[in-house]
């Protein structure tokens, strides 16, 4: 009896074994453990649109003839992780959204928030089939940076271009959210177990948070400070003339006057900075780090700052 429970147990393990070594040919593992504290569902049907005729990366095994396609889930473009496999118009997908920061495979995550984020997926077919280049190679656990320059002979885009891109998607930071798709029903029938896996990316920008504070500035003023000085006998009362007095400002002497029947003036000028407050108030973004590049391009433009920012110009 004993010897039939292990045997159970190891063939329920071999399976297991079997199934995460399938999936996770794509880079994601079955339970795809990112650490994400806010993980959804999320659903669409499938479309396709060729792009490319002719689109070839050895680098992955994928030959010329299967071309470039674009793919969209619910409307949204998305990148596919499984070149060959099948994949129709109105297939069903199912897939898991986590944060792009925490995602498991960061390679993923950063071609997706570079394309989607920081490039708004622009560029045409040129970026797209090479950021698709380094998504397939990032899911197969390949090359990415000659995948990318095998496919940009396809693109008329040169190997200098196509490292360029490699080496923006690799600064990228990610941040967002990323949506990992599997085929839950093939327009055919079937489950669509065998189809290819898809990738997404969304964002919501915070609300900007600003908050404002009115700096000093320093400008030049003169002065002029106009003394005058009695001076009299204690027990007489009697003005006395010729007494003369040293005058200092600020314990620097600054000259003396001598009295005549009694009375000394004395007239100083002098120049100065004063501090002065700005009617303009300078306004930062309290969260500025949780904004994304153009965001915080966004905020420049209209003379917003960090805190950080304001703090080394004060």
């Amino acid at each position: 009896m004993k010897d039939i429970r292990k045997r159970i147990v190891c063939a329920i393990l071999a399976v297991f074994m079997f199934v995460t070594t399938i999936i996770g040919n794509t880079g994601i593992s079955f339970f795809d453990n990112a650490i994400s504290t806010d993980v959804y569902a999320a659903s669409g049907k499938v479309t396709l649109s060729k792009t490319l005729s002719r689109l070839g990366i050895s680098e992955i095994g994928r030959p010329a003839s299967e071309g470039l396609w674009t793919i969209r889930v619910g409307g949204k473009k998305v990148f596919c992780l499984n070149s060959g496999k099948a994949l129709h118009t109105n297939d069903t997908a199912k897939g898991k959204t986590s944060d792009a920061v925490n995602y498991k495979n960061q390679s993923l995550a950063k071609v997706l928030t570079y394309y989607f984020g920081e490039k708004d997926e622009s560029g045409g077919k040129k970026l797209f089939a090479l950021c698709q280049a380094y998504a397939w190679a990032a899911g197969k656990g390949t090359n990415k940076k000659t995948a990318m320059v095998q496919a940009a002979k396809y693109v008329d885009a040169s190997e200098n271009y196509a490292k360029k891109i490699y080496n923006e998607i690799e600064k990228t930071v990610p941040y967002g959210k990323v949506t990992y798709y599997t085929i839950s029903r093939c327009r055919k029938g079937g489950s669509g177990s065998g189809h290819q896996h898809l990738v997404g990316w969304s964002y919501k920008p915070p609300e900007v948070e600003t908050d404002e504070v009115y700096r000093t500035y320093s400008a030049p003023a003169d002065e002029t400070i106009n003394l005058t000085i009695n001076k009299q006998d204690s027990e007489t009362g009697r003005n006395i003339d010729s007494a003369t007095f040293n005058i200092y400002r600020d314990n620097v002497y600054v000259g003396s006057a001598t009295t005549q029947n009694g009375v000394a003036t004395f007239s100083y000028s002098t120049s100065y900075y004063q501090e002065l407050e700005n009617t303009d108030p300078y306004i930062y973004v309290e969260n500025w780090s949780s904004l994304n590049s153009s965001k915080q391009k966004e905020m420049k433009a209209k003379g917003y700052y960090s805190c950080e920012a304001y703090a080394a110009a004060a």
